[in-house]
């Protein structure tokens, strides 16, 4: 490096940024925005502005103007376009706005451009992704980049900056809990670099689920303020959106000061009152997503076969990593004292801008540890609110040793997504019953739907025949703000009878009898564009793709359309083979090419979205119309009931039925699998619970028989049932 040059590492991150300069004498100092080494990754564009902000400008920018918000540019460099602020606007233009303002940041320090930039991803990103990303890079100012990945920066740092010394051929652990994502990596140590083994991941545990857990432990605590919650859950005036963001802020201080202190106290904007919280209750809220981490780490270790005398040290990295009980438990599981620094969210930019210097040397052998412990699992109690969704990213071993910044790309491994294997969660216990426990009122007339939020689980949607959608919760077990018209675009309100959440749970769609189709974005109940149209009469049902990109619908025009969520447009042309009515529909859980129909003509149908053709016959049991489909939580069983008043099971695979049809005796018009698979639920006259065993019914009916079931559905967890029973809804606890 010449005298006056310097290096730029950036680690851009889902939540936030960090970003580190190099200088020829060997200093690594961090940049700061707004005093602070931390940029938030957000990104605001305004109503008709050609400009972005970033940082804590867009945050406090988006406090007026939420449709104009992003949050988290990272996870959406998938989607290619976003919607915001009544516009389309590509996501390499989001992820650019950030990186420029760190461009503008270390021109202002140092004078100059960097002669060298390197950019940190994660290991399992693909050349896809790192186009992308190089892209953003080329508009911030940066046409040439260099790409590291963070676990191997992570690596450096922990052998260069801080010393330590590993025996090549031994790995470093490094335990990544950052404020949007987890990750965890093998990263082995040679006498040239680093290499990446073996990595998993969580997409759903980091500091934002932390601070939703601090929310909902003081939300219990004044559970009596309901009107005071909605106002913060839901905000319609710039005062209530400042409170609402003064309650997060407030929940990630205390979080982190919970981290260095036994207590900190919490003031609750609107509801008007502080809450003492305590270590202990934050660690009882977060220590299911801990438990998650761990649990995903000893598996990495276990399917990867890397046993404990090759591990060198357990490295934790990232800001969340700090919280206490993260080092306990992994100490507990693994029998390995983690090693924790004080400013462990700085570790992968600083460490970006080490690869290129030796290795310190090592000791030729470590001591004999023996084999790793068989953890103990903690599980959350059945229905506890801080039970979070089993989503993981499968292990990947066998990524390309890294030994100089410019091939780290190379390194980048295929995700593969499999289901976890051996996973060590316990059997649970078998479905007794279910306790009635809240009826909900506010339609005026029939709940043809129920969806539950897949993504959190606490959020419900309702269908109604007096045209409107309705939110509810099941803690507060009351409605969310006011119901959303459901309109033609001539501001007639039609009757709803169909409502789906996305699988992130960001949006919202319904149908109905107006012929078009609607989306909401679920945090500001704007309206995504205009209806969506092109089906020719009534629509029954909508459901997304496991993805979420792509929509399908349903309609008595004997069709099936699907289309492009982002685009809000037509994908082909529509799928055709029923002849009548199309009352069923339904996505493969795990395969967004496969769609399941039902309908009057008294088939099932299964469809290859790929040639847009039925696969094989059609399964043709039925007497009687077809109400409802739906696939296992495993995707390897579908279930259809119709008006024989029976409930099929067929075996995907041969395409059979499995054992003999479930006798409802009465018609049916919905039908539900629970989370585990292990139970049916099925509406209609009556509510009930059947056994997918043995076919026999669990308890006895949960409705009695007066008002007509249209929908079921199971909370996320499996803990909750909710039925469209008449104009109301009803809130079933699952027994065990």
């Amino acid at each position: 490096m010449a005298t006056g040059e310097y290096w730029l590492g950036i680690d851009f991150g889902t939540s936030t940024t960090v970003a580190a300069l190099a200088w020829p004498d060997g200093r690594i100092k961090p940049l700061l925005f707004d005093a602070s080494p931390l940029l938030a990754s957000a990104v605001f564009i305004g109503p008709g502005s050609p400009g972005m902000l970033t940082g804590a400008d867009a945050e406090r920018a988006a406090l007026g103007h939420p449709a104009g918000f992003e949050a988290n540019p990272k996870r959406r460099i998938d989607d290619g376009t976003v919607w915001l602020a009544d516009q389309e606007i590509r996501v390499v233009d989001l992820i650019a706005a950030v990186l420029a303002r760190v461009a503008a940041e270390a021109y202002r320090v140092a004078g100059q451009r960097p002669a060298v930039v390197v950019l940190t991803h994660p290991a399992d990103w693909s050349r896809l992704r790192l186009g992308i990303l190089a892209e953003a890079a080329a508009q911030a100012g940066f046409p040439n980049v260099e790409f590291v990945a963070e676990p191997v920066a992570a690596a450096a740092y922990f052998c260069t900056a801080l010393g330590r010394r590993i025996a090549p051929g031994r790995c470093v652990i490094v335990y990544d809990l950052g404020a949007g994502t987890f990750d965890v990596s093998a990263v082995r140590v040679s006498a040239t670099g680093f290499e990446v083994v073996a990595s998993a991941g969580l997409d759903d545990v980091g500091g934002l689920e932390f601070d939703a857990a601090v929310v909902a432990h003081v939300r219990a605590l004044t559970a009596t303020a309901a009107e005071a919650w909605q106002r913060l859950d839901w905000p319609q005036t710039a005062d209530d959106g400042f409170a609402r963001h003064t309650l997060w802020w407030g929940a990630r201080s205390a979080k982190e000061q919970l981290s260095r202190h036994p207590t900190s106290d919490l003031r609750l904007p609107v509801v008007g009152t502080d809450v003492h919280l305590t270590r202990g209750e934050f660690e009882r809220a977060a220590r299911p997503h801990l438990d998650r981490t761990t649990n995903v780490t000893f598996e990495l270790l276990r399917d990867a076969a890397i046993p404990r005398e090759s591990i060198g040290a357990v490295f934790l990295v990232g800001g969340s990593s700090r919280i206490p009980l993260a080092a306990t438990l992994l100490h507990k599981t693994l029998g390995i004292a983690p090693v924790a620094i004080e400013q462990p969210e700085l570790v992968v930019a600083e460490g970006s801008l080490l690869i290129r210097r030796t290795i310190p040397p090592a000791p030729s052998s470590g001591p004999d540890v023996g084999p790793l412990p068989v953890p103990t699992i903690a599980t959350g109690a059945p229905g506890s609110a801080w039970r979070g969704r089993l989503s993981r990213r499968t292990v990947i071993v066998g990524a390309a040793t890294v030994t100089a910044l410019g091939t780290a790309a190379s390194a980048a491994a295929v995700l593969r997504r499999d289901p976890p294997k051996g996973s060590p969660t316990p059997t649970p216990r078998p479905v007794t019953g279910a306790r009635f426990v809240a009826e909900l009122t506010g339609h005026t007339d029939t709940v043809f739907d129920v969806a539950f939020d897949a993504h959190g689980g606490d959020l419900i949607a309702t269908a109604g025949g007096d045209g409107t959608i309705r939110l509810w919760s099941t803690t507060s077990r009351g409605p969310i703000d006011k119901p959303i018209p459901f309109e033609a675009g001539d501001g007639v309100p039609n009757y709803v009878r169909g409502v789906r959440f996305s699988p992130d749970g960001s949006v919202l769609a319904a149908c109905g009898n107006n012929f078009g189709i609607g989306l909401w974005d679920v945090v500001t109940r704007g309206r995504l564009g205009y209806p969506l149209r092109g089906h020719t009469s009534v629509n029954y049902v909508v459901d997304f793709s496991p993805d979420g990109r792509t929509l399908a619908s349903s309609s008595a025009d004997h069709t099936i359309r699907l289309w492009d969520v982002l685009r809000r447009q037509a994908l082909g042309a529509p799928l055709l083979g029923h002849t009548d009515n199309v009352y069923a529909l339904a996505f493969h859980p795990h395969d967004g090419n496969i769609v399941a129909s039902g309908g009057a003509d008294r088939t099932v149908r299964l469809w290859d979205l790929r040639t847009r053709r039925q696969i094989g016959a059609s399964l043709s049991a039925h007497d009687e119309i077809v109400n409802d489909v739906k696939f296992s939580p495993d995707g390897l069983l579908l279930a259809s009931n119709g008006n024989d008043a029976t409930v099929r099971v067929w075996d995907l695979a041969s395409r059979q039925q499995v054992g003999e049809p479930i006798d409802l005796l009465l018609p049916a018009g919905s039908v539900s699998f629970s989370p585990d698979g292990s139970v049916l639920a099925t509406g209609g006259r009556h509510v009930r619970l059947w056994d997918l065993a043995s076919r026999e019914m669990i308890g006895t009916p949960l409705t009695d028989g007066t008002s007509e079931a249209a929908a079921v559905a199971f909370n996320p967890d499996g803990t909750i049932l909710a039925g469209a029973v008449g104009n109301s809804l009803f809130l079933w606890e699952i027994l065990r």
